[in-house]
């Protein structure tokens, strides 16, 4: 079953026919998730909140924390506890939504927006590299 970030595909570089480089490219940056749902009530909304912090204390690759809760949107700010390639950050976070959205919403969210929380904006990769951002 293919999951809510495969949902961006078809506005993705490879799509357009540009080559994406497949390396061996890590990352540590941590990135918010919004995710748009059926509408929650209050109620809902704590409960929402709870299947994530469940998840974070159960481990995994992501720690996950709810930065915030809306009745139809959700914001969650995903940080790799080491250095990932953007598949296993893909599929981490597709198994994340895939898994806890129904516990969470009762639906598998759609993926409405990503930010990346890049600390050293505007320095490429190779220099990050040197400040421990990209291994």
């Amino acid at each position: 079953m293919r999951g809510p970030v495969h949902q961006l595909e078809s506005a993705s570089p490879l799509c357009l026919g540009v080559p994406v480089p497949t390396g061996d490219l890590r990352v540590d940056h941590p990135f918010l998730l919004t995710l748009s749902h059926r509408r929650l009530k209050p109620r809902e909304m704590f409960h929402a909140s709870q299947v994530f912090d469940f998840h974070e204390v159960g481990g995994g690759r992501l720690v996950v924390d709810v930065d915030e809760v809306q009745p139809e949107r959700t914001i969650l700010r995903l940080t790799p506890n080491r250095p990932m390639t953007y598949q296993e950050i893909e599929e981490e976070t597709d198994g994340i939504l895939e898994d806890l959205g129904p516990r969470a919403f009762g639906e598998v969210p759609a993926l409405e927006r990503l930010d990346w929380l890049v600390q050293h904006a505007g320095v490429d990769s190779a220099e990050r590299q040197g400040m421990r951002r990209i291994r």
